[in-house]
């Protein structure tokens, strides 16, 4: 009985150990830098726009904070620019290809929307990426944010098809719940 005894707390502190290593290692710069890179190189080939992230950081079990993102349209124009995101995440969803998020903070968003020639808006490549109806989409993974919070955000929406109109719009406070949903 003791040899069991001795076998299971062997392989207990093991298991330990190696999630020790685990989490030590994605809270390493090294790490987090690679992962930024992997990231910025996959949402790019995928978008087929360029997309620049500064900095994530993964602190244990489920948050991800990350600095700096930046998104261009199909047309080389800044689309979207992203000062800090934070997120907790269910990690357990991404068996089943989807993304998970309980909360999202956003803070410092400058976006600039505008119709493209044949009437399209300069941002409809994301909706078509993100696709989840069975096309072909380089992202088939479900993606959910049950609660977001955003602050300070700057939007420029300019419409060329209508006539030249632009709307500007600057919120210091959004939630979900500022919302009427029905």
């Amino acid at each position: 009985m003791r040899r069991v005894l001795y076998y299971i707390s062997v392989l207990l502190f093991s298991l330990l150990l190696v999630l020790g290593m685990f989490v030590a290692a994605l809270s390493s710069e090294q790490v987090q830098n690679a992962v930024a890179q992997l990231v910025t190189q996959e949402l790019s080939r995928g978008l087929d726009a360029e997309v620049s992230i500064g900095q994530i950081e993964y602190s244990f079990p489920v948050r991800v904070r990350i600095h700096n993102v930046c998104l261009h349209d199909q047309q080389g124009d800044t689309l979207a620019y992203i000062q800090q995101m934070y997120a907790r995440f269910r990690p357990l969803a991404l068996r089943d290809q989807e993304i998970r998020f309980s909360r999202v903070d956003v803070r410092g968003v400058r976006a600039h929307v505008y119709t493209l020639p044949d009437g399209e808006y300069n941002f409809a490549f994301l909706a078509r990426a993100f696709r989840s109806d069975g096309e072909s989409a380089p992202f088939q993974a479900l993606l959910s944010i049950r609660d977001i919070h955003m602050e300070d955000v700057q939007l420029r929406w300019q419409d060329y098809n209508v006539c030249l109109t632009s709307s500007d719009m600057d919120l210091s406070h959004f939630t979900r719940d500022s919302i009427d949903d029905s």
